[in-house]
């Protein structure tokens, strides 16, 4: 996929805008990994985990709309947790499909 000057200025702009964020997602990531150790699941699997994970936001959410909180620093833990999850999952697909391909050939 080819892009125009004007797209990958945007999505380096982007980039820019988000690099303290991604950085902290890809932190988690590496404490996960350090935690679990190498992580080569089904998909099903990783649905389970970041259901439970999403569940922990949910728990957050509800804490604030039921109980008249503030969104703590626990509800961004857990997004971001969330989003290392998902990465994880991302990964993991992607070295499963790699691997499957280069075993049929």
């Amino acid at each position: 996929m080819e892009l125009s000057l004007s797209q990958a200025q945007a999505i380096y702009e982007q980039a820019e805008a988000h690099k303290e964020i991604i950085q902290e997602v890809l932190l988690e990531r590496v404490r996960q990994d350090n935690k679990f150790g190498p992580q080569n699941r089904p998909p099903f699997e990783w649905k389970i985990i970041l259901d439970e994970e999403v569940g922990e936001v949910s728990h957050e959410v509800c804490e604030v709309y039921f109980r008249g909180e503030e969104f703590s620093d626990k509800y961004r833990k857990e997004l971001v947790e969330v989003a290392a999850v998902a990465l994880a999952a991302l990964q993991n697909y992607d070295q499963r499909a790699a691997a499957a391909s280069s075993s049929n050939s």
